[in-house]
């Protein structure tokens, strides 16, 4: 664009794509899904604890660092933690940003298996090999019985806390 954005921009092309893209990614795909977190992350796992079956390496984290940084949590992560760990586990991890080690990520049903960096690929392609086994139908519509309760918690949740969040980024602006 040549022309300066437009005031509300950040918030309008925030919100929409911090909404748009997990609706997109629960309610537009109706395949079985594997991640695979291949090591640290800094921010926003929540597409890979979105999936059906999520992997993580040894070294793999899982963090929402918004608070500490000065941002309200909304556009996600805290969601899959509250869903995922329960809302006392998530508050705390949402006010101190400290990391969920893979190891902890097991311990509290964030990932299925953790395994050695070389083998976390091999091991997605394993499983997915095991599911195309299966009857097509059957493939889609498990992936449709384990992704209900996320397409419930979107319906419910997301807009509040992407709305929570976006304008906490505004008030800041507007009075910092």
């Amino acid at each position: 664009m040549r022309q300066p954005f437009p005031k509300d921009f950040a918030y309008e092309h925030t919100y929409y794509d911090a909404t748009k893209l997990l609706e997109n990614f629960i309610f537009g795909i109706d395949i079985p899904t594997i991640a695979a977190i291949n090591g640290p992350s800094i921010a926003h796992t929540e597409f890979a604890l979105l999936c059906d079956i999520t992997l993580a390496a040894e070294t793999a984290t899982i963090i929402d660092p918004h608070l500490p940084t000065g941002v309200a949590p909304g556009d996600g992560q805290q969601l899959t933690l509250q869903e995922l760990i329960g809302t006392k586990r998530a508050a705390y991890h949402l006010y101190t940003g400290e990391p969920i080690t893979a190891r902890l990520a097991l311990e509290l049903g964030l990932v299925n298996e953790v395994l050695p960096a070389e083998r976390l690929l091999p091991r997605a392609w394993e499983l997915a090999e095991t599911i195309m086994k299966s009857p097509r139908a059957a493939r889609r519509l498990t992936h449709a019985i384990v992704q209900r309760p996320w397409k419930r918690r979107l319906v419910h949740d997301l807009g509040f806390g992407v709305a929570h969040e976006m304008f906490g980024i505004s008030a800041d602006r507007l009075l910092g």
